[in-house]
């Protein structure tokens, strides 16, 4: 009866207190599932680098019958432990980083450290990855490590529906106000059904059989959360049989930190 009577008079409060209960709620439930991937994600690395070595065979041979449940064993600890770092990082894009970790973003140093990093799996299959600079490129602010792993995802993705032998491009433009970074791919393209859920979590438009492309859903809709906190917005334009292109923006600050700086040679 009291909390009624309070609630009548005081709707501000309620809501206040609802709002609260609320957040201290959701910060619970993110605490125990970032426990929860941390858990699980230490002793899945071992079996995915346990698998990984015995696949190889340095212990000693394989029969064809122990090779095909190591490989099945292999591809689902590898699943299972994207699906606990794309948790753990979609759990810290929900807290406020930003304020804390922005600087002077140097984009062609990271750009390259991506390409460094995604060329082993390209090699692997047989794509290409091509980079395009303006001649003059401002320094947006921002979290290289988030920037780092926004590409890395949109690589990934695009080497996803890229196929064999397909071609991945990482084009960089300067804008007035922004910078923008677009990764294209020459796969299959989206249907409109995929267009439109690409960046929900954990939906994925098809089954991967390559375990290495195997994602978990969250990647997109992490990009979307790290862009939007920068900022920024995220764009996808898409044609079936012809491939998928994803654009995301920077803004710029009008300080001299952020001034264009000449291409980089060597």
């Amino acid at each position: 009866m009291a909390l009624s009577w309070i609630s009548r008079f005081f709707p501000g409060r309620r809501r206040e207190q609802e709002l609260h209960e609320l957040r201290r709620t959701l910060e619970e439930k993110n605490r125990i599932l970032s426990t929860l991937a941390h858990e699980l994600r230490t002793p899945l690395t071992v079996m995915q680098t346990t698998t990984a070595v015995l696949l190889e065979e340095l212990p000693g041979p394989l029969s064809p019958r122990q090779r095909h449940f190591l490989e099945s064993m292999h591809e689902n600890t590898c699943r299972m432990v994207q699906f606990a770092e794309a948790m753990l990082a979609d759990i810290k894009v929900g807290r406020e980083w930003m304020p804390l970790n922005a600087q002077y973003l140097n984009l062609r140093r990271i750009v390259q450290r991506v390409k460094t990093s995604m060329q082993p799996l390209l090699e692997e299959r047989h794509q290409s990855l091509r980079i395009i600079f303006p001649s003059l490129l401002s320094r947006p602010r921002g979290n290289e490590t988030w920037i780092y792993h926004v590409l890395t995802n949109l690589i990934h993705n695009a080497a996803k529906h890229a196929g064999e032998g397909g071609v991945v491009i990482i084009s960089v433009t300067q804008h007035d106000h922004c910078v923008s970074l677009t990764v294209s791919d020459n796969g299959h393209g989206l249907l409109r059904a995929g267009r439109e859920k690409i960046f929900e979590e954990f939906y994925q438009e098809e089954p991967q059989a390559d375990a290495s492309l195997q994602g978990s859903g969250l990647g997109l809709a992490i990009v979307r959360n790290v862009i939007e906190r920068h900022g920024g917005k995220v764009y996808v334009t898409t044609a079936s049989g012809l491939g998928t292109m994803v654009s995301f923006t920077l803004p710029l600050e009008p300080t001299p930190e952020s001034a264009p700086e000449p291409d980089e040679k060597g």
